[in-house]
């Protein structure tokens, strides 16, 4: 019997997108493409666009409460890891309103965005 791999976290946050623009289009949000391996003049350039390490995955562009939006860091089932520049990122995150949760996996992303918006 072969072992099922765990997903990795990019195939979690692919599900996650088909599912939200499926299920709730009326939900605005992006991807922040802060991490991967690139070659160094990318990655020079997309430094100097502004791109900065330790930046959560998603954002979900809808202030809720006390609250302006909601930043995901997806980590994938197994293995996980938030690194310190991404604690330190959503530490002043949520110092500047901003709701912040670690979420492993799509469907833990999912019931989160679900519970922040309010949708059933």
């Amino acid at each position: 019997m072969q072992k099922k791999k765990t997903p990795t976290e990019s195939q979690e946050q692919q599900r996650l997108v088909l599912k939200l623009r499926w299920l709730h289009p009326d939900i605005i949000f992006f991807a922040i493409p802060n991490g991967g391996k690139r070659q160094k003049g990318e990655a020079a350039k997309l430094k100097l666009e502004g791109v900065e390490k330790g930046t959560p995955d998603i954002f979900i562009a809808q202030p809720r409460g006390k609250y302006h939006g909601l930043f995901i860091e997806l980590k994938r089932l197994k293995n996980g890891v938030v690194s310190q520049e991404q604690s330190t990122k959503m530490l002043q995150l949520v110092e500047k309103g901003y709701k912040c949760e670690v979420c492993y996996g799509c469907d833990d992303a999912y019931e989160t965005i679900k519970e922040y918006v309010g949708v059933a």
